[in-house]
């Protein structure tokens, strides 16, 4: 599935629609359609950072990216290893190098595969407290994937349905402003097709046979299957 750019979208309005929009209002209205679309495309990110102190809260704060999306986890640099005896819990020092060393062996796999110990945080407006300052941590997220311009990817389904989309709000808002009903009228139009090209847009453009498979088996009975017969949809 090939993918554009976010500001893919403005000349598809211009070619479409011949309608020229402030790139200002252009960029607000697609992400907002964007948005309602709900496709969003992430992956796994690993993001070291300091905390800073803050004297509102009285606590060690950490700023979440701007493109995180699920916080899966947050860890300290170094490793954890500790020995027992019936008394007391101490660090050990010679294991605790032996697993650093191990760790570090393994620092180029899956960024879900993050060493150091877990940190307990409290999480609000985008921002990680924790109770003391552990030095440099590991953040482990979920984020949308941005193109150079710090905007999401596209696909050709989602272009021609943002495109409408601002065509449909820019017609209902000159409507008002002029009071002129068949404007007005003119934009409802605009929305239905809005809303036919936003559910195409969040069918995925390309279905692998497993995925018709399951969506098959959840939306038939579950004797659908016979042989030499095919119930597939057509496109």
């Amino acid at each position: 599935m090939k993918e554009y750019p976010f500001n893919t979208i403005y000349p598809q309005i211009v070619d479409l629609y011949g309608v020229e929009m402030g790139s200002n209002l252009y960029e607000s209205i697609a992400m907002t359609a964007w948005e309602k679309i709900g496709n969003k495309r992430t992956k796994m990110y690993r993001h070291i950072v300091d905390p800073y102190w803050d004297e509102f809260s009285q606590a060690w704060v950490v700023d979440l990216p701007c493109n995180c999306e699920i916080l899966e986890s947050v860890h300290r640099i170094q490793d954890s290893v500790q020995q027992t005896s019936p008394t007391q819990i101490y660090p050990d020092t010679e294991s605790n190098f032996i697993e650093s060393y191990a760790e570090s062996r393994k620092i180029n796999r899956d960024v879900r595969y993050t060493s150091g110990e877990l940190i307990n945080y409290e999480l609000a407006c985008n921002k990680i407290y924790i109770s003391e300052n552990f030095g440099p941590i590991q953040i482990v997220y979920k984020g949308v994937f941005y193109d150079e311009d710090g905007l999401p990817y596209l696909n050709n389904k989602e272009i021609n349905a943002i495109a409408a989309y601002c065509i449909y709000i820019s017609t209902f808002r000159k409507g008002l402003q002029t009071h002129d009903n068949a404007t007005i009228q003119l934009s409802a139009l605009l929305k239905q097709d809005w809303e036919k090209l936003c559910s195409a847009a969040r069918v995925p453009e390309y279905i692998t046979q497993n995925e018709m498979d399951t969506i098959l088996d959840a939306k038939t009975s579950w004797d659908r299957k016979q042989y030499k017969k095919s119930y597939k949809p057509t496109r």
